[in-house]
């Protein structure tokens, strides 16, 4: 930091040296002028005088621009010793005037114009000169008469410092202050002392710290009433707004100003940022408030030192990190910890206590382990050694490492499990909706996956029911989990019966499952809206089948006019309206091999393919009438005779299909009265070679609420009376020049064989999701 003189040089270092000669008598004098205006300082210095023996010249040389003291000090000194050799010169009665002249051309690049100078300086007002004294002292004839350069640049420091005290100047050297930004941040005694010292940021850091509370600026510039008083500072704003707008000015409101006063009267609550209010722990506001408070201290000594304001910082923030994790831990985390098996240090941290919870830890004796997730619902577990086992000579008590209870059970029977599960939650976060899994183990190790584990465990709550398929749990460990059911939790325990029934043993295997427990979980609400299915616009009712307008029916023909030419005669003659209307019901083409529509909602191409025409393998079919009770288009239908899989396998056209749009291809079904083995869902295998994905799941019942999440597309009702589910889906774009598009698709049923699978054919819609 520079202070007294220097600060000017620092501020503005514009220095400009000035020779004056008298037009009169011809003599040159030397003028040292300080000229201040605002945000510049010019400083004229005299160089030295200089007569041309030829010719009298009225000029004014300049000096060079510097930028510190010492090289104003620097360029005085050079300026006397170019003195004293021209006066030995002008001694010499032989020196030529060839040498004279180039002095002169050698001070020629720092010339200013007399008449720059005055315009700068208004023609030497007043108001823009200090120091006049020293400058007629400069001006004197006999050198010994003159001042030093050092007596000059202090007597210039003393007129500067009185010059500043003044309310005007003082603004005009604040310009460069306020241009800096830093309006709001300046310590106030540097109006008085004129001098910034480590104490003065530890002010403006209490400023930033006040930001930061509040949410305001440092300086806010509003209108205000001239007429209306400021009573309360923490009201400003109330009373700004409620202000009449007849007589108004701008105002700064200063934040310092209005932190301070509400501190003093402690109303700093009224000035904390509204979305913060609720957030901040009481103690920390208090710590963090006061020594911000103390940040704005009026006197130097009286505020704190940085190390001091970082010490009751770091204390505000622990007790707001404090007080953050301990929202996040049950409301009874006290109650829990004393049931817990193992001691909790009364000093642990409420971050290293919600980590605790988090892990888990074991209640009641061994009989629960509690839990609780990130957004602080709660989880509960009750061990397998709580259930009761009918067939004992399967069951092994066995300790294995990353299981939450000291004994698992090993059933080695699992096609015959018998276990009865009566259970009492009691730690659940009510109103929440919670999942029942129970979580078990192959005895032979498996191969961790993201994919879902066919399991079709049959249990019995109320009725007999499937859950198909178990998940891996988190952390990559061998444990799995399977869905039994869901519910909503009361503020009170919540009491289950469950009886397990059996694993399959198509993928479990006979080495035989542990089993660590029954886990209730919280479902996050986002997993509550599942499956958002996609819709077909054909069957969206209400508004959406609106139908396009009819004065597009042309435009609609002329674009379909191919497709339309092979359909039978009794459709090409039919007027554009009537064409309009068939094409959005349907019309067979192709000797009635093929079905083609316009969609309602948006008019993009449609079409459906008979089962006769996709069924790849004839030996597991049979062809047969359409059922009398359902509408059906086509003349032939084909039942799905007893096997574990068939496969549709077709090219389509790409010119039945609209460009740019996703297509899903729906298979259209019913079940025969005798249908077997349509329960469990069914793998649905891409073979084309180039779009090989993982195998998608499918339904042809809707599933269960724990099988629904694992289910890629489910059936539903059509208006003609079949059912439909999706298979498969493609999109055609304006780069696929293919004259058909290869279908290759393999359904597989879990475990056995399916039968009485009655296929009318499959159909292709653009897609259009769910809103």
């Amino acid at each position: 930091m520079y202070s007294g003189f220097e600060a000017i040089i620092a501020s503005s270092p514009c220095f400009t040296g000035c020779r004056i000669v008298d037009e009169g008598t011809g003599k040159g004098f030397n003028l040292f002028i300080l000229i201040v205006f605002t945000k510049s300082i010019i400083w004229g210095v005299c160089t030295h005088q200089k007569r041309n023996r030829k010719k009298q010249t009225n000029h004014v040389v300049t000096g060079r621009v510097v930028e510190k003291l010492e090289e104003v000090l620097e360029l005085q000194q050079k300026f006397e010793e170019a003195l004293a050799h021209q006066q030995v010169a002008d001694n010499l009665k032989d020196k030529r005037e060839g040498e004279e002249d180039f002095k002169v051309k050698k001070m020629d690049h720092m010339k200013i114009p007399f008449e720059d100078i005055k315009t700068a300086t208004h023609n030497f007002h007043d108001d823009y000169k200090i120091g006049i004294e020293i400058a007629y002292k400069c001006c004197k004839k006999k050198r010994e008469e003159r001042p030093t350069m050092a007596d000059v640049v202090k007597e210039l420091e003393r007129a500067f410092k009185s010059h500043v005290k003044g309310v005007e100047s003082l603004r005009t050297t604040l310009d460069d202050v306020i241009g800096a930004g830093t309006l709001g941040y300046l310590d106030p005694l540097y109006m008085t002392t004129d001098s910034i010292t480590q104490k003065s940021d530890v002010y403006s850091f209490g400023v930033v710290l006040f930001e930061i509370l509040s949410g305001r600026s440092a300086v806010e510039r509003i209108k205000i009433d001239q007429k209306q008083q400021l009573r309360e500072v923490p009201n400003v704003v109330a009373q700004l707004k409620s202000a009449r707008p007849t007589v108004e000015e701008d105002r700064d409101v200063f934040l310092a100003q209005l932190a301070a006063k509400s501190f003093k009267t402690q109303k700093i609550q009224d000035i904390i940022f509204h979305a913060i209010k609720q957030q901040i722990e009481p103690q920390s506001l208090v710590i963090f408030s006061t020594i911000a408070y103390q940040c704005l201290m009026k006197e130097h000594e009286d505020r704190p030192t940085m190390a001091k304001v970082v010490e009751e910082l770091e204390k505000a923030f622990i007790c707001q990190d404090e007080w953050e994790w301990e929202q996040k831990l049950p409301t009874d985390y006290k109650n829990i910890v004393q049931m817990s098996k193992y001691p909790v240090p009364s000093t642990i941290s409420k971050k290293d206590l919600h980590s605790f919870f988090s892990s888990g830890i074991l209640l009641n004796n061994e009989k629960a382990w509690f839990s609780i997730s990130m957004d602080g619902s709660r989880n509960e577990m009750i061990p397998a050694k709580s259930f009761s086992y009918k067939d004992v000579s399967s069951l092994k008590w066995r300790s294995i490492q990353q299981s939450r209870f000291p004994k698992v059970a090993k059933i080695l029977d699992i096609s015959n499990l018998n276990i009865g599960v009566q259970i009492n939650a009691e730690f659940l976060t009510p109103e929440r909706m919670y999942g029942a899994y129970l979580v078990f183990k192959f005895c032979d190790r498996r191969k961790v996956s993201s994919r879902p584990i066919y399991v079709n465990l049959k249990y019995k709550e109320g009725e007999t029911l499937n859950a198909y398929f178990a998940e891996w749990k988190e952390g990559g460990s061998q444990w799995s989990r399977v869905e039994l059911f869901r519910f909503l939790s009361n503020h009170g325990s919540t009491n289950f019966e469950v009886l397990l029934k059996s694993f399959s043993k198509y993928y479990c295997g006979t080495w035989g499952i542990f089993i660590e427990g029954i886990e209730f979980k919280a479902i996050p609400s986002v997993d509550l809206e599942k499956n958002k299915k996609s819709k077909d616009g054909t069957n969206m009712g209400g508004v959406l089948k609106t139908k396009l307008e009819m004065n597009s029916a042309e435009q609609m023909i002329a674009n379909n006019e191919g497709i339309i030419k092979r359909s039978g005669n009794d459709v090409q003659i039919a007027s554009s309206v009537e064409l309009c209307l068939l094409l959005f019901k349907g019309i067979l083409i192709d000797n009635g091999e093929k079905l083609f529509s316009l969609n309602e909602v948006n008019g993009k191409r449609c079409h459906m393919l008979p089962a006769k025409a996709i069924i790849y393998n004839s030996s597991n079919i049979r062809l047969c009438n359409p059922p009398t009770e359902s509408r059906c288009r086509f003349e032939e239908v084909v039942e799905i005779l007893s096997h574990q899989d068939f496969r549709i396998k077709c090219d389509i056209e790409t010119k039945m299909l609209s460009s740019d749009t996703t297509y899903a291809c729906f298979l259209v079904f019913k079940f025969s009265k005798k249908c077997h083995g349509l329960q469990c869902p069914v793998k649905a295998r891409d073979l084309v070679p180039h779009r090989k994905e993982i195998t998608k799941i499918i339904s042809f019942r809707y599933p269960s609420t724990v099988n629904l999440d694992k289910i890629k597309w489910i059936p539903k009702q059509r208006e003609d009376g079949w059912m439909e589910v999706i298979v498969w889906e493609t999109n055609v774009d304006n780069t696929h020049n293919d004259e058909y598009v290869p279908m290759d698709l393999k359904l597989t049923c879990f475990e056995g064989n399916m039968s009485g699978l009655i296929v009318y054919g499959i159909e292709f819609r653009p897609i259009v999701l769910s809103v």
